[in-house]
């Protein structure tokens, strides 16, 4: 039972270093991109004439919106994981019975902890999709573990449509501001 109990203290602690070191990424780049769409929007209207103004005032808010609460979203997830490391903790314990989550637990709990420092978070939530593809088909059960792992592994997507999207408002942004000098 002693075993059971490290493992699963060992899995929510590492999923922790990992929310952790994560969502202070996010925060940065939520920033960023909150403040790159926010430009993009103000521009458009201030750009605009008239009847455009308009149009821009609904589909670029919505356009503008999905960026930033992608990456909000990526870290209101990883900001949530050190919160449940105690219901974290049971779930393991109730999983090492099934041989796929077991190996997938050890699998995580035997990487060298200095790799969660290192590696890229794209590489850190590729890792884990093999434990969260062993958990799939318990996770009604096991909310907590299901919603952690979740919000690791979907973090490279919801940064990639946060970065991208920010990007995109930004060359949007500029291209606007030189079509209305030019008019």
């Amino acid at each position: 039972m002693a075993n059971l109990q490290s493992l699963a203290d060992d899995v929510a602690t590492r999923l922790t270093s990992i929310a952790a070191r994560a969502s202070s990424v996010t925060r940065g780049v939520g920033l960023l991109t909150t403040a790159s769409v926010g430009l993009a929007y103000v521009v458009g209207l201030l750009v605009f004439p008239s009847p455009g103004r308009w149009v821009w005032a609904v589909v670029g808010l919505v356009l503008c919106a999905i960026p930033a609460v992608a990456i909000w979203t990526a870290h209101r997830r990883l900001r949530r994981i050190p919160k449940t490391f105690t219901e974290t903790v049971a779930d393991v314990q109730t999983l090492v019975a099934d041989v796929g989550v077991r190996t997938a637990l050890y699998d995580l709990v035997e990487r060298d902890p200095e790799q969660d420092r290192t590696n890229s978070l794209i590489e850190l939530g590729k890792e884990l999709s093999t434990l969260r593809t062993a958990l799939e088909p318990k996770r009604q059960a096991l909310t907590n573990l299901w919603a952690n792992i979740t919000a690791i592994t979907t973090l490279p997507g919801l940064m990639a449509l946060g970065v991208v999207g920010s990007l995109i408002a930004l060359i949007f942004s500029v291209a606007t501001v030189m079509l209305g000098l030019a008019l």
